[in-house]
């Protein structure tokens, strides 16, 4: 919220959400879609819509906290940049579903908190 509010005192109009990421913005488009392989055993999680954090940290280190360790998804560069990102893995046929509330989480929040989110 101490961001929120230094980009008010600013002179913004709206503030950013969703901005953050653990890892890569990518990851979080993935797992908020349910785009999560196979491999890291989430099916459970995604047809729940609550896809957890270390289960986003196995699919981008490969192991985390909690759950068994996978082989980590394929990282890229960003054209002929320095950023890398995590390459979803998508097949034939994948069906997508809202699997992570987090975005529309900080949205919430920081309307609760009286900031206009953008």
């Amino acid at each position: 919220m101490r961001h929120w509010q230094v980009q008010q005192d600013a002179g913004l109009d709206f503030v950013s959400v969703g901005d953050f990421a653990f890892y890569d913005q990518v990851l979080n488009v993935s797992v908020m879609l349910g785009a999560v392989p196979a491999r890291f055993n989430a099916q459970a999680e995604v047809a729940d819509g609550d896809i957890d954090l270390d289960t986003a940290f196995r699919m981008a280190r490969g192991r985390a906290p909690s759950g068994e360790p996978a082989a980590a998804c394929e990282m890229t560069k960003y054209f002929d940049t320095n950023y890398h990102y995590l390459v979803p893995e998508l097949h034939e046929g994948q069906t997508f579903t809202m699997a992570s509330s987090r975005l529309f989480d900080e949205v919430d929040e920081a309307l609760r908190a009286g900031f206009t989110p953008k």
